[in-house]
């Protein structure tokens, strides 16, 4: 009788331990979410006092913040490929690069950069490809910020097209035939990315 009595305690506490221990996971998974939603939503200090003033610099302070910042090393390694990590932190931390870093002003020198580099005229699109070359730089895959550009440039030329888009910004002309200089690009790095599977890496996952 006594024997049972303790069995029956014993399954009790077991079946208390397992309910603790299933909300304390709960908790944790809750705090682990909004403490990487936060820096999402409110970035760091560090964006607004390194200020980049090209495309190459602007991937260097991204690895600088990277070092010290977990919450960024953490997202880097949840998101499958760089097109997600951009999404991620399109809002917030994305945010805060475009409004800092000057992306919605078109004299800034990392804007003119980006233009002159990549035919890139819209912050958003400016924003995205440094990210999305960061996170490739970060899980040492082949860096492809040309093959980036042109989906937007393509994405742009359609609205023109389609008269959705009248071909200013910033209050001046867009030209979209800077193009040529962004395939040149873009088939150095389609050499980069055959070389690079040719030695048996795996490429970047894409959706």
């Amino acid at each position: 009788m006594a024997v049972l009595r303790k069995g029956c305690i014993m399954g009790d506490f077991i079946k208390l331990f397992g309910k603790l221990l299933k909300k304390l996971l709960c908790y944790s998974d809750f705090y682990i979410s909004r403490w990487l939603r936060s820096f999402t939503e409110f970035p760091t200090k560090q964006v607004k006092m390194l200020k980049p003033n090209s495309f190459d610099e602007a991937i260097f302070v991204l690895e600088e913040i990277a070092e010290k910042e977990a919450e960024l090393r953490i997202i880097l390694n949840q998101q499958d490929n760089s097109r997600d990590f951009a999404t991620v932190l399109h809002h917030g931390f994305g945010q805060t690069i475009r409004n800092e870093w000057k992306l919605w002003v078109g004299h800034s020198k990392l804007y003119q950069d980006m233009y002159l580099s990549f035919g890139l005229f819209h912050a958003d699109d400016m924003s995205s490809v440094i990210l999305q070359t960061f996170w490739q730089r970060f899980h040492g895959y082949p860096e492809t910020p040309n093959i980036f550009s042109m989906a937007y440039l393509w994405y742009w030329q359609g609205m023109k097209k389609t008269g959705e888009w009248d071909g200013q910004a910033n209050g001046g002309p867009v030209n979209l035939e800077m193009i040529p200089s962004v395939r040149a690009g873009i088939k150095m790095e389609k050499l980069k990315l055959e070389v690079w599977a040719e030695k048996g890496n795996k490429l970047e996952a894409t959706k």
